[in-house]
């Protein structure tokens, strides 16, 4: 069976209000508030979604009966925009996608693996358990042979996995060499020159996400100590954690003066939704997800992200086929497009006197 037969499917979690009279909606009106909010006009919206302007129209009035608030503020002359309420919701769905965007991609994984294990595909799949990011989520869409499994999981329990054989290649992230800053002490448990070899992937860029415009007027870390801002953090096992923890105490800066640094999201997407959604004015994340959602970004560092392998495994001569397919121009141009990533040197070996504080 060709592969991009399966690979090309997708899963996509749906909302379904209802209230206690047993009245219940869909989710299709997201759409339209997303494109009104985009667009500014109803008729723009409606074009933009696919619908007639009376069908938009008609939806609209059905949602808004519904939650008999109105979603959509319509201004004679001015066009249309969100009401409060209709930037509540849409917030609301963009923060839970972002939540639970690893889980719906491990999931859609294991599907395509057992449509390609009833079509009797041929080969066993390259297992990769990788600290979730945007470049490694193009990983499904671009590698077009070995047939992969991907699963995302904290760094460390990726390089648990590889040691105790199961997976078979472990994606995970540390400082640029040079930075002064160091990886996660735990990964010298597992890593070791001898036993193990290392790709390059990707390099990106890590720093503050800050609310569009600015508002706070935020320029550094120590501007994090500000009552007036509102902090959100990724969480404790993760390796931007670790790195903002670093930062924090080589400027001795306790986190005990940032308010919401408990307050805690599991991807970088997450914690960029949460301040968009007005939630919070500042987090620390990569570039991406600041641009996603249309908010500023002051760079700090630059991260190595690296896939880990054993240099005696069976399978190694499909480890050097992935090797291979990340060479590529079709999977540099998709993490170009990434804002602050870069392929340099992707696909190639590097040695562990590369890494940053790995000697």
């Amino acid at each position: 069976m060709n592969k991009s037969t399966y690979d090309k499917l997708t899963l996509e979690a749906q909302w379904i209000f209802s209230d206690g009279s047993g009245q219940s909606l869909g989710n299709h009106m997201f759409a339209l508030l997303q494109a009104v909010e985009e667009s500014g006009k109803l008729t723009a919206a409606a074009k933009m979604t696919g619908m007639s302007y009376r069908h938009a129209w008609n939806q609209l009035q059905q949602w808004e009966a519904f939650f008999g608030v109105a979603l959509v503020e319509l201004q004679k002359g001015k066009g249309a925009r969100l009401s409060s309420f209709g930037e509540k919701l849409l917030w609301a769905k963009k923060r839970v996608d972002a939540k639970i965007e690893p889980e719906l991609e491990n999931l859609i994984s294991e599907i395509n693996l057992q449509l390609r294990d009833l079509k009797q595909d041929d080969g066993a799949p390259l297992r990769i358990n990788a600290s979730h990011g945007y470049a490694v989520a193009l990983l499904t869409e671009h590698i077009q042979s070995p047939s992969l499994k991907l699963r995302f999981t904290s760094a460390e329990d990726a390089l648990r996995s590889l040691a105790a054989d199961e997976c078979d290649l472990a994606g995970f992230h540390v400082p640029e060499n040079g930075s002064g800053l160091h990886r996660i002490h735990a990964f010298d448990h597992y890593l070791n020159e001898h036993e193990y070899g290392l790709i390059r992937f990707i390099q990106r860029k890590q720093g503050l996400i800050l609310a569009a415009g600015n508002p706070h007027e935020i320029s550094s870390l120590q501007d994090l100590s500000l009552q007036s801002v509102k902090f959100v953090n990724r969480q404790h096992n993760s390796g931007t954690r670790f790195l903002l923890d670093q930062f924090l105490q080589q400027q001795n800066l306790s986190p005990d003066h940032i308010n919401g640094y408990t307050s805690e999201e599991f991807t970088h997407s997450a914690v960029a939704a949460h301040i968009a959604a007005g939630m919070a004015g500042a987090g620390f994340g990569v570039e991406q997800a600041a641009r996603q959602f249309g908010l500023d970004f002051i760079a700090l560092c630059r991260e190595e992200y690296l896939f880990a392998y054993k240099k005696d495994a069976l399978n190694l001569h499909t480890i050097k086929q992935f090797q291979q397919q990340l060479c590529t121009m079709d999977i540099q141009e998709a993490i170009k497009a990434l804002s602050g990533y870069s392929p340099m040197a992707c696909g190639e070996d590097i040695e562990f006197s590369e890494i940053a504080s790995w000697t």
